[in-house]
């Protein structure tokens, strides 16, 4: 088995499981887990831009459901304008 060259690995950011490094080809490693993505620099500024987009998709249409839908309707019984469930 032949060992690869690489690139000294400087860490960008990490949280939990989740970590990722860059090096001096403008590839950065993100780490999920087991996992490990290798996108340039440019890719990883645009998946950025893809997930945070993806993110205030959710915060929005949990705010719109929240606000419409779950006024007259719950699992456990209904809700008062607080958003609390009503005893």
């Amino acid at each position: 088995m032949s060992k690869k060259n690489s690139c000294l690995r400087t860490k960008l950011a990490q949280k939990g499981v989740m970590r990722v490094d860059g090096c001096k080809c403008c590839v950065a490693h993100v780490e999920i887990g087991a996992m490990t993505l290798r996108l340039q620099y440019d890719a990883l500024r645009d998946l950025s831009q893809v997930l945070q987009t993806a993110v205030n998709n959710i915060t929005n249409a949990t705010v719109q459901e929240t606000s419409e839908e779950l006024k007259t309707t719950a699992i456990f019984g209904p809700i008062d304008q607080n958003n609390k469930l009503a005893n």
